[in-house]
């Protein structure tokens, strides 16, 4: 049996063979990074305070919750789906998405937070200063200037309703399939 070796001085390699090149502990070892690398945590603020569930310190108790939700490579691990705003890793927070969903659910706040997401300002446009941009499938469409904030951000949640549609029914997993339904429903406790 390999030797066990910690990763980022807390997960702990624990699998019976090589793991250079398994898709597995690659997931596995990012997601322990996130949470316990303060060098990480310098080109990447939001993730300072992601915890990691006691369960998942042991690379092969997290590879076997991979092979239980039938991961595969292309998909993500996402740990705020289910509960919006978490910041814990674990079998009862993640999900297994696809990156289409995960990036679905990303804000992008312009001007650094100064409007809602999905608004910006046009200093060149003095009847309709904002802008109303959304993203779909990977393509920025621009959705129009308007005379107010609001009137900007009313758009851009029409629109983005209309593309978690199309996406939902994309989809095959009761868990996810729910969360569309629930962000149809409160959008803006996803778009934080």
């Amino acid at each position: 049996m390999p030797k066990r070796t910690s990763i980022h001085n807390w997960g702990i390699n624990d699998a019976p063979y090589p793991t250079k090149y398994c898709p597995y502990y690659k997931v596995w070892r990012d997601m322990i990074r996130r949470a316990h690398s303060p060098a990480w945590y310098i080109k990447h603020p939001t993730y300072k305070g992601c915890t990691v569930d006691e369960q998942w310190k042991y690379f092969m108790n997290f590879r076997q919750w991979m092979v239980d939700n039938n991961w595969h490579q292309g998909l993500h691990l996402d740990k705020d789906l289910k509960i919006p705003g978490n910041l814990h890793y674990g079998p009862d927070t993640c999900l297994l998405v696809t990156p289409q969903v995960n990036t679905f659910f990303v804000s992008r706040h312009n001007d650094r937070g100064q409007y809602p997401v999905g608004v910006s300002k046009n200093r060149n446009n003095k009847s309709n200063p904002f802008n109303s941009k959304c993203r779909r499938k990977g393509i920025k469409m621009d959705l129009g200037s308007y005379p107010t904030v609001e009137k900007a951000h009313e758009v851009y949640l029409d629109y983005k309703i209309k593309v978690g549609e199309e996406i939902k029914s994309e989809q095959t997993n009761p868990e996810i399939i729910a969360i569309f339904d629930d962000f149809k429903a409160n959008p803006m406790k996803y778009l934080k």
